[in-house]
């Protein structure tokens, strides 16, 4: 369906009226849906469908599809895959957990010093060092 100058309300009967025109086949006069292929009736529950590109992301392109085909491709497909994508963008810009402004968490996560469930505040160790902290406890010495 091509874009109006004048954007209609998606929910209005004006802009559901000339999604379907759009969408009809101009030898038969049928609708199909875009999900399944199927012929959707008048009498039938139906929905705009983006295609391609889903709406979050800026998609424009639309047709027509089932009701229930549509909520079945946003609960499966559309729905995680624009979560997914919402959650690459914030950790690639850093946004994905709290505590990265000025003023730094203390005893947080990118700090020097850990606190232990009883209050005490011990310098943070890497994975290695606690790894050798452990074997050298379990096994004595130094390794």
């Amino acid at each position: 369906m091509t874009n109006n100058r004048r954007r209609l309300n998606r929910n209005s009967a004006k802009y559901r009226e000339q999604l379907w025109d759009a969408c009809a086949s101009p030898i038969t006069g049928w609708v199909h849906c875009n999900l399944c292929g199927g012929r959707v009736l008048p009498t039938e529950p139906w929905a705009e469908s983006h295609i391609g590109v889903p709406a979050a992301h800026g998609g424009n392109v639309v047709g027509i599809a089932h009701k229930r085909c549509n909520e079945l491709d946003n609960n499966t497909f559309v729905t995680p895959f624009v979560a997914k994508t919402k959650r690459m963008r914030r950790k690639d810009i850093g946004a994905d957990r709290p505590g990265l402004g000025k003023q730094k968490l203390p005893a947080g996560r990118d700090s020097r010093i850990s606190k232990t469930i009883r209050g005490e505040v011990i310098p943070r160790l890497s994975q290695s060092e606690k790894h050798r902290a452990m074997m050298a406890k379990r096994y004595g010495g130094e390794i």
